[in-house]
């Protein structure tokens, strides 16, 4: 993992040239969602900001200039940054955020929610967020707001007390949130623009309210099997899958069959799960085989026959225990890559031979936020070498191609997880979707969850014409 000390020199904040260089730096770091070389960058300013008590008064636009900057690096490096650091983002910096083209604030907030240990930790945050927004002075819409016939200005606290006056603290419906933004005597004056921020901040919220431990509010996406139903919980619902999925059931029975008979075991009774398969990234073309397993009907994730929604969510959030080790893990690799240079390879390594389970998986989890997962494996002399032992020279000549495909994603990590640290499958596997709700859904149909078991599984990849396929 490059240390961000090696990409940029103290700044001098009294010369305009040294902003203008760091502005373009913060550019490069927003693009490419840098997000430690990004806190990097926001811990320099204010260490430099606190050793000029004088600067804000001697210099007041450099001053404004450069607490945007810190400001806005703080909102990219959201996922890594201490929970106070995020609530001072959200009481008193929100407008800087706003000014951070095509950024996805939800995105940011779910891979931080997703390393709280508890679901009742997340929710906690959820609801101080919302206790942030509502006291933050800032001005979101330059038309003001009216209360006991008084003209205030259109800040956050102004705007959700409008919201709550008019329409309580309750969670609020989607055409009750669609007519208040039209309709109310508040919001009829507002131009498209800021219409659309306060509709932006009243959605934020609206899903900030809704517990973690409730299938809708859960943070994580659940890909499931169920008899009759394969598809992939999100926010609640289930996203099913078509015929092709259940034809590749039929195809994992048939292969699960053989794997049992080899190793000398009875095939199961019970039809094994199939696995998931999910649509194509949209940056590439989608083939007839592809367009036929997108998402052909949207249903209730209450629908499914043996485990209901909050039977799920304590499946993927199981081992307490664990999840508490793996998270003080990852706040101390945090604060280890925040003070100094940290080799990433040769510290999961060392977490490797030592079998210290909850490190490995906070590095992995770490090293998913950052982006640099995908540096690693790329770099891994030992699993491209078992690549060419396992499947032969197309497999490696794929992988200089394609190494960010979730099919070496998924070998990688069972080689790490399953060989090196002798983990079950139900337990890597479950890494596994947690890691993929970090990376990307994409991520999402290597693993998933059997509701008839309730454990979980890899779907099996299988040489295709000197290519590597998921068997789905």
């Amino acid at each position: 993992m490059a240390e961000p000390t090696q990409q940029i020199q103290t700044p001098i904040l009294t010369k305009t040239d040294t902003l203008t260089e760091y502005q373009e730096y913060f550019d490069n770091i927003a693009t490419f969602d840098k997000m430690l070389a990004a806190k990097y960058l926001g811990d320099i300013i204010i260490r430099l900001l606190e050793r000029q008590p004088d600067f804000k008064s001697n210099h007041p636009d450099l001053h404004r200039s450069w607490t945007n900057l810190l400001w806005k690096s703080c909102w990219i490096a959201l996922p890594v940054l201490k929970q106070e650091r995020i609530l001072e983002l959200f009481h008193g910096h929100y407008r800087h955020m706003l000014d951070i083209p095509d950024f996805d604030l939800w995105t940011k907030l779910r891979a931080y929610l997703l390393s709280l240990m508890t679901l009742e930790e997340r929710t906690e945050f959820k609801n101080a967020v919302i206790d942030s927004l509502r006291d933050n002075n800032e001005i979101l819409t330059k038309e003001g707001v009216t209360k006991d016939g008084k003209e205030l200005s259109g800040t956050l606290k102004n705007w959700l007390t409008d919201t709550i006056i008019k329409l309580g603290t309750d969670r609020i419906g989607t055409v009750e949130l669609s007519e208040y933004l039209v309709n109310s005597e508040n919001t009829k004056s507002l131009t498209e623009q800021s219409r659309k921020q306060l509709s932006n901040l009243l959605k934020l919220v609206e899903k900030l309210k809704i517990p973690s431990d409730e299938a809708l509010g859960y943070e994580a996406d659940m890909a499931v099997d169920d008899v009759d139903i394969v598809g992939t919980i999100r926010e609640g619902r289930l996203e099913q899958y078509g015929d092709e999925a259940k034809e590749a059931r039929k195809t994992l029975v048939s292969l699960n069959r053989k794997l049992n008979t080899v190793a000398g075991e009875e095939a199961s009774p019970q039809p094994p799960p199939a696995p998931i398969s999910t649509p194509k990234p949209s940056s590439a073309p989608a083939s007839a085989s592809a367009q036929l397993v997108k998402p052909a009907v949207t249903v209730r994730s209450d629908q499914i026959n043996h485990l209901q929604p909050k039977d799920l969510v304590k499946i993927y959030t199981q081992n307490s225990e664990e999840q508490r080790a793996v998270s003080e893990e990852e706040k101390r690799i945090l604060g280890q890559i925040s003070s100094g240079e940290v080799n990433a390879s040769r510290e999961l390594q060392t977490a490797m031979q030592e079998h210290n389970r909850p490190r490995v998986i906070a590095w992995l989890v770490v090293l998913a936020k950052t982006g640099d997962f995908f540096t690693l494996v790329k770099a891994d002399s030992i699993f491209i070498e078992h690549l060419k032992q396992k499947f032969g020279e197309a497999a490696i000549s794929q992988f200089e191609r394609q190494a960010e495909d979730p099919i070496f994603y998924s070998l990688w990590l069972q080689r790490m997880l399953r060989d090196r640290l002798q983990m079950l499958e139900s337990d890597s596997a479950r890494i596994g979707t947690k890691l993929a709700n970090v990376l990307g859904r994409r991520y999402l149909k290597v693993s998933y969850i059997d509701s008839v078991s309730g454990s979980f599984k890899w779907v099996p990849i299988k040489k295709d014409k000197d290519r590597l396929t998921l068997v789905s």
